[in-house]
């Protein structure tokens, strides 16, 4: 019987007269990726409302009150009619005075929150495997020995 290898490479020369055989089998690794799902955009936006107040507002009012002269002794005489000085007065009023003014009012913190979850994932493995198809008759190890 012929012993010597009809294969080269790292499989033959362990021994260089029997003949070898590597076989294969595939792994499972199993692992993550991170990928995007989705793209989130934060802005702010103005929205307007109408807010009504109501405010007392005062004014000012002339009032006339025309009472009888008094006449008599230690009053002056006007020395002439139409003499007297113009007296103006000044009246006001109060007006609504509106204005704004920007105040902080909520802080909005934003952040991404991460959750685990297990799913289950299936691979299909291959392996090698040896196959003796007998051509003829084979020694047995009885006869290999003699």
């Amino acid at each position: 019987m012929d012993r010597t290898a009809p294969w080269s490479g790292p499989e033959a020369a362990a021994e260089p007269t029997s003949p070898a055989v590597t076989l294969h089998e595939e792994r499972l690794r199993v692992g993550t990726e991170s990928v995007p799902i989705g793209t989130v955009r934060v802005t702010k936006r103005v929205v307007r409302e109408t807010r009504t107040v109501t405010v007392e507002v005062r004014r000012e009012e002339l009032v006339v009150d025309q009472v009888p002269a008094l006449t008599g002794a230690g009053l002056p005489h006007p020395r002439d009619i139409g003499a007297t000085p113009v007296l103006e007065l000044v009246l006001f009023t109060e007006e609504p005075v509106v204005s704004t003014r920007p105040v902080p009012v909520e802080l909005v913190r934003i952040y991404k929150d991460r959750t685990a979850e297990d799913v289950v994932v299936a691979a299909e493995l291959r392996s090698e495997r040896l196959d003796l198809h007998e051509k003829g008759a084979l020694p047995t190890p009885a006869d290999r020995r003699s």
